[in-house]
């Protein structure tokens, strides 16, 4: 059988899905023992407790960076469930740091230690995950479809 364009196109949306599914897994699995950090002047894009958080600290100014070390649960207050909520924190006003007792609230008393301007949205990996996935799967059930029509509209062998 010779492959045609519409294989080809199956074949590239297969794997290319495939690498971006295992990809975006691996992340999820290294953020719970490690974290990546990218910042540049006021930015950060962190990969950590099981989600992406970005963010913007008021006036803290860097040149571009990237870090990456291991994780120390008893360090911060981190999620422990596996599907955690996003959520976006700001600051209206500079205050001292304090204990927190969950992830969330350590975002926000480091959000609040830079004062106003200060910001960080927190993306679960697994909310990343679904649109990916619930997108491959409709191309493959699609192309199962057409293949199936395919199958069923082939003429008739000759006797």
């Amino acid at each position: 059988m010779i492959p045609t364009r519409a294989h080809r196109h199956l074949f590239l949306t297969v794997w290319a899905g495939l690498v971006t599914i295992l990809f975006a897994v691996w992340v999820w699995l290294d953020s719970l023992t490690h974290i990546s950090a990218l910042s540049w002047r006021e930015h950060h894009v962190l990969n950590t407790y099981h989600g992406i958080v970005i963010g913007a600290l008021a006036g803290e100014s860097q040149p571009p960076r990237a870090s990456r070390y291991e994780n120390h649960p008893g360090a911060f207050a981190w999620p422990t469930e596996y599907f955690p909520l996003p959520f976006l924190v700001h600051s209206r006003e500079r205050k001292p740091p304090t204990i927190a007792h969950s992830f969330k609230e350590t975002r926000q008393v480091t959000i609040d230690y830079f004062g106003p301007g200060s910001w960080s949205l927190y993306i679960p990996h697994w909310l990343l995950l679904l649109p990916i996935i619930t997108t491959w799967s409709l191309l493959l059930w699609r192309a199962r479809r057409r293949r199936a029509a395919n199958l069923t509209t082939l003429p008739a062998p000759p006797a």
